[in-house]
């Protein structure tokens, strides 16, 4: 038999049970660009011509070892819903030190003529504190470009570049 004490005790586990079991917080599109736009002004990143596809972001074991499995099922998700968003005009920020206002970069239709930065989606945790993306930098000639993927993870509310994989310099 249950006393009255015991019901109360009972109602306090289920009532903080449900308070500490957060729905995993859905993303949607623009913050997919807040976010890249955070990168680009934190680590004065140049996007001064974007390229209108995400690339694709495949990730090995180092890579993914840096986030919770929760973290890599939140992105799987993501990854399906955003598969085919283009980057749209007006959308990322073109970074410039100069005391200008801010502009945005120009969206490459062709992604194969001019010097083109190619983003992926960003491979985000669920508490947006850790965020990797690709970056490769073009030049669509014989020689020259850049590229990579690059974990950041935001302390005291900036985003700070902490590990590269795959970067590679031509």
């Amino acid at each position: 038999m249950i006393n009255r004490s015991n019901s109360y005790f009972i109602l306090l586990i289920i009532t903080s049970l449900l308070y500490s079991c957060k729905p995993t917080p859905e993303i949607k599109e623009k913050e997919i660009y807040s976010l890249i736009n955070e990168l680009v002004i934190d680590d004065t990143l140049f996007f001064d011509n974007v390229c209108c596809e995400f690339s694709e972001l495949s990730l090995d074991d180092d890579e993914l070892k840096e986030f919770t499995s929760e973290d890599i099922a939140f992105n799987e998700n993501l990854q399906l819903k955003f598969k085919h968003l283009k980057v749209k005009p007006n959308s990322i920020i073109y970074f410039r030190r100069v005391n200008s206002p801010p502009t945005f970069a120009s969206v490459d239709k062709t992604c194969d003529k001019n010097s083109v930065v190619h983003l992926s989606l960003p491979f985000v945790s669920i508490d947006r504190k850790k965020l990797l993306i690709k970056i490769d930098n073009n030049c669509n000639c014989m020689l020259g470009g850049s590229g990579g993927k690059y974990l950041y993870e935001k302390v005291n509310g900036k985003w700070k570049l902490k590990k590269s994989f795959d970067a590679w310099i031509s």
